[in-house]
């Protein structure tokens, strides 16, 4: 868990096909519908047509790896994440997220994840037996997203619009994500991300066109908790990410090279008004195989736990298949 939301990507991130870095509690798919709307990135209408390509796609050409479709799996894969059940296909890759009660047989309220060879993967999230809504990431030689477009079916899957999300991802030399944009006609929003000589995620900027409003920075080492704690499931980064609006998927690993260390505090700041609007510190119970059992939020500024959370892993060996 190194930093929401957001969320999954060269040589540290999951190979079997989870994602980087709010862990959203999401206990309907209309909550997790309407929280995608809500974010900042890819908030807006967007109908550019053009396709962002990656940067010097034929350099990477002929050491690529299809880095969803796992050549070793992990000692353990993620199948509780709160209230969230996530099973697998049998080779690994991520196959469906389900939301709400965990009664077996309930898939009422899910994602599911289809696979194109190597170049895409789709995410389609169902209601009663109904699509709502269906995100495309498109992928480069290293199996990182560079494209991602998300298109609705306002009458439940009858009608499919046109995409409505538009969003393209660069990496730097590491593997690491460097800019999230989102485009639309009138607006650009763009999130910039640096790190710590450690690898790990110090900082996110965003600019609305040139203009620099927002800053989030991340801190691996506090006063009272000195030491760094290294992450065992890379998957932690992208469930942070994912929370802050970072990424656009919290499972799916196809954001870059995670952090290797598990965040301890979040801060949030406007930097037009030059508050802090949102701080939050985060505390980890780890398991004997060193993966974290449970994580808690705590509200700096309220003093209030915002969130207490749960995870279950079951041996790489037999993922469940559900």
């Amino acid at each position: 868990m190194s930093t929401n939301s957001s969320v999954k990507s060269c040589a540290q991130l999951p190979k079997w096909g989870i994602n980087i870095n709010q862990i959203f509690t999401i206990n309907t798919l209309f909550s997790k519908i309407a929280v995608s709307l809500a974010v900042a990135i890819g908030s807006f209408a967007c109908q550019n047509d053009n396709l962002v390509n990656p940067a010097n796609p034929g350099q990477v050409a002929n050491q690529a790896t299809n880095n969803i479709i796992p050549d070793k799996l992990p000692k353990y894969v993620l199948i509780k994440d709160g209230p969230q059940t996530v099973s697998y296909y049998p080779d690994g890759r991520l196959k469906r997220v389900i939301y709400g009660a965990d009664v077996p047989g309930n898939t009422n309220e899910r994602t599911d994840y289809t696979y194109e060879g190597t170049q895409s993967v789709k995410a389609t999230a169902v209601y009663n037996n109904k699509t709502y809504n269906e995100e495309t990431f498109t992928l480069d030689a290293y199996g990182r997203c560079y494209q991602y477009r998300e298109y609705v079916y306002p009458d439940g899957g009858v009608t499919k619009q046109k995409y409505v999300y538009n969003s393209s991802y660069t990496y730097d030399n590491q593997g690491r994500l460097k800019t999230w944009t989102s485009f639309a006609p009138t607006l650009t929003l763009q999130y910039e991300y640096s790190y710590t000589v450690d690898g790990d995620l110090s900082k996110v900027v965003r600019y609305n066109g040139d203009a620099a409003d927002e800053e989030i920075t991340f801190a691996y080492k506090l006063a009272e908790a000195p030491a760094l704690l290294p992450d065992s499931y890379p998957l932690n980064a992208q469930l942070n990410f994912k929370w802050w609006g970072l990424l656009k998927d919290t499972y799916l690993g196809v954001f870059g090279t995670a952090s290797t260390h598990l965040v301890k505090r979040v801060i949030r700041k406007n930097l037009i008004t030059n508050q802090v609007e949102q701080d939050n510190k985060f505390t980890y119970t780890m398991n004997a195989n060193g993966y974290v059992s449970n994580r808690t939020s705590v509200d700096v500024l309220t003093g209030v736990v915002r969130d207490s959370k749960a995870y279950e892993y079951v041996s790489a060996d037999t993922p469940p298949t559900f």
